[in-house]
């Protein structure tokens, strides 16, 4: 019996995507230079997320204090039948310019970007992800960060239930014009998950977006 898949539960975020980014690109480049399948080990940071882990296909371990060790997390196990869901997943934003360093993979999915307003920039994103996945999360590296946002996401599983269609409306207010312009036209967004490391959306983002990519399709 193949052991079960682990997922990780840190409550700081930081912790979370230091392991996502450092530890799990590490494995990526160890499975590089070896050949093999990378292994990734999943991420949670939200206590919420817990529940929704279908816990006969995934184990989650968390850093306990007392003992300074990794230790399984126990929690009710829910009934893991996927259903539409409305979400506000976090927003990490990151002010950088380009040339980009290749760090990531590609998502498939789709990136509209308009500018409904001088000061405002508006986002919609459309991707596919697993049905038993959990906790979204978006990246945003941009020449600038907004003034404030707005950001929703909703999850629709398909008719077979074997994957979700995820759609990420995020809604962007600047100072001026000549940010938002920048925004609009230079932004990259990025979306990770409970199962899924941290991914490019590049059918609709700007040009340079695709030197953020360590593999250009």
């Amino acid at each position: 019996m193949p052991p079960l898949d682990q997922l990780y539960y840190s409550r700081d975020i930081k912790d979370a995507y230091y392991l996502d980014t450092v530890l799990n690109g590490a494995r990526y480049a160890e499975a590089r230079v070896s050949g093999d399948e990378p292994q990734r080990r999943g991420l949670l940071v939200k206590e919420g997320s817990l529940g929704r882990i279908d816990q006969s296909r995934y184990t989650i371990m968390s850093y306990d204090e007392t003992c300074a060790c990794i230790t399984p997390v126990k929690t009710r196990n829910a009934q893991h039948k996927p259903t539409q869901r409305d979400e506000t997943p976090q927003l990490l934003t990151l002010a950088l310019s380009p040339p980009y360093p290749p760090l990531f993979s590609p998502l498939d999915g789709t990136l509209r970007v308009t500018t409904p307003q001088d000061t405002s920039v508006s986002i919609q994103a459309d991707w596919t992800g697993p049905a038993h996945d959990a906790e979204y999360e978006a990246v945003l590296i941009a020449p600038g960060k907004p003034q404030r946002h707005k950001v929703h996401l909703v999850t629709d599983p398909n008719q077979t239930h074997a994957t979700v269609t995820g759609r990420l409306t995020l809604n962007l207010y600047y100072e001026d014009s000549t940010r938002a312009q920048q925004a609009a036209t230079q932004s990259c967004l990025l979306i990770r998950s409970a199962l899924t490391p941290l991914r490019l959306l590049r059918h609709g983002a700007p040009a340079q977006c695709q030197g953020l990519l360590s593999e250009t399709p």
